[in-house]
């Protein structure tokens, strides 16, 4: 007889999904729908993309939009495996010092926390859009929920996080 083989570990909900990858469907909307670099662009070859269960049904894709040195944007979708099904283009609010509150379909430095889901998105700027942001957003029920917002107070600042202030999103 065979010996007996070690039991394997079944992956949680959320290893099994990252290991599907991204489907075609959420592909084409991003193909169709932004103004990103190419996905199969060398630019993104050691970019990692964050994949991650939000629920039984819901599930988020982190596509990279551009690079420009260490800084990564990305597009966010949430596509819903239900019953209705569909996907969705996600949008966050930033608040900028000259803009005020305004919001994103583009974050940048995207991490994604499985276990306790939370989304964190950085960037040091100044930039075009948004001078810097530490940001981060928790998955609640059918939407991410804003956690916590610093920035500069003044785009003066906007290279030197240690000097930003936690922003209220009222």
């Amino acid at each position: 007889a065979a010996p007996a083989l070690p039991g394997v570990a079944s992956p949680s909900r959320s290893e099994a999904v990252a290991a599907l990858g991204i489907p075609y469907a959420v592909l084409e909307r991003h193909a169709r729908s932004s103004d990103c670099e190419a996905t199969d662009s060398d630019a993104f070859r050691n970019v990692g993309i964050p994949i991650g269960a939000l629920g039984q049904t819901a599930v988020l894709y982190a596509i990279p939009c551009t690079v420009s040195g260490k800084t990564v944007t990305y597009r966010l979708y949430m596509r819903d495996t239900g019953e209705i099904g569909g996907i969705e283009t996600l949008y966050f609010a930033l608040h900028d010092p000259r803009f005020g509150w305004t919001g994103t379909d583009l974050l940048s430095n995207v991490r994604f926390d499985h276990a306790a889901g939370v989304l964190a998105a950085e960037y040091v700027g100044p930039g075009d859009r948004v001078c810097g942001y530490r940001a981060s957003w928790i998955w609640q029920d059918h939407a991410f929920r804003m956690e916590q917002f610093e920035g500069p107070d003044d785009c003066r600042d906007a290279s030197r996080p240690g000097s930003w202030a936690r922003q209220h999103p009222r």
